[in-house]
């Protein structure tokens, strides 16, 4: 006996089978938005590193005595540690809460601010 054709759900015929696949879909596009994001933080994370080095090298160049050397790596290391934290905060509000407040506009919802 053949058995019957799946119904759609709504009148578009582009709707998806069952709630589910919707899910499936919007859970792909959350992730595919998670990793550009985690994508993009990591390189210019990766490229100010680069510059920041640079600069740091540069004026080691020119330290004349040891207190000149730890001055230099003091504003060193206080410039990655804010650089670590920024990228942390804005890799978790891009990737995580951005596409959630998105998914969830999305099906009728309102997060709280």
């Amino acid at each position: 006996m053949p058995q019957p054709s799946p119904s759609r759900t709504g009148s578009d015929p582009a709707a998806p089978l069952d709630p589910l696949a919707g899910l499936a879909h919007q859970s792909e596009n959350l992730t595919a938005a998670a990793v550009k994001t985690w994508l993009d933080e990591g390189q210019a994370f990766f490229a100010d590193k680069a510059r920041d080095d640079a600069q740091a090298l540069q004026q080691l160049q020119s330290c004349k005595t040891p207190l000149d050397v730890i001055s230099v790596e003091q504003r060193w290391i206080a410039c990655r540690a804010q650089a670590y934290i920024d990228a942390g905060f804005r890799m978790i509000t891009g990737a995580c809460l951005q596409p959630e407040q998105a998914a969830a506009e999305a099906a009728g919802f309102r997060l709280p601010d």
